[in-house]
């Protein structure tokens, strides 16, 4: 982390050349204020549209394969999630720990226009390819993060807003992220923590597996949990 002054000055300078772009009211948080330095900082020009990277099908097929064993958690994860949150203009998607998009789940009204943000699968959603986003900044980030509106890093997705939570194995290392997005009007406080609960519930399982050759010791202070 950079000293304080300097952090500040950074957010200054990311706040005047965003202008008129701004959230309406209150600056966003620090973690969007410090992913926008970091863009700048990466050369991402925020008057220019994003850089569309999609991965071509060998290559997501080699990916889907490096993790399958987290991606059938994921995928079923998002299954449920599909069930909770049906009809309120979704997508869920599951991707790797490099931000490329695995596997896409949308309703209707959603996926009529995903395309045209670049949602797709096979999409490289890392900050330095689109700018602030819920994945990306994830990632960047290593843990939960919201994105919405004029948070992002480029006016082309100001009009969604996204959560998203990376997923780590047993010994820690980031291994995936879900990701949650929707139109920024119809976004629901409940999405980021039902997100949260999947990806916990999808380590849990992934610790289990690693760890079958240990003795795991599982501990709560009410016993009809410990299943």
């Amino acid at each position: 982390m950079r000293p304080y002054e300097e952090r500040l000055l950074a957010h200054a300078r990311a706040v005047r050349a965003r202008g008129a772009s701004l959230p309406p009211g209150e600056l966003p948080p620090a973690d969007i204020l410090d992913s926008w330095v970091r863009c700048a900082e990466l050369g991402l020009d925020l008057s220019g549209p994003p850089r569309e990277v999609v991965v071509e099908a060998p290559e997501l097929r080699e990916r889907r394969d490096r993790v399958s064993l987290v991606r059938g958690l994921a995928q079923a994860e998002l299954e449920t999630l599909m069930q909770q949150i049906a009809g309120s203009n979704f997508l869920l998607a599951f991707a790797d720990h490099e931000g490329v998009i695995l596997d896409l789940y949308t309703d209707n009204r959603f996926a009529t226009s995903s395309s045209d943000a670049g949602i797709l699968c096979g999409s490289h959603w890392a900050e330095r390819v689109c700018g602030t986003n819920g994945l990306g900044t994830a990632l960047a980030l290593g843990r939960p993060v919201a994105v919405s509106g004029l948070e992002h890093y480029f006016a082309k997705y100001s009009s969604i807003a996204c959560t998203a939570s990376p997923i780590r194995d047993a010994h820690g290392t980031v291994v995936g992220v879900l990701d949650a997005a929707s139109y920024f009007e119809s976004r629901q406080r409940h999405t980021q923590a039902l997100l949260h609960m999947a990806t916990m519930h999808i380590e849990n399982v992934l610790l289990v597996r690693q760890m079958r050759g240990a003795v795991v010791l599982a501990l709560h202070p009410r016993a009809e949990f410990l299943s």
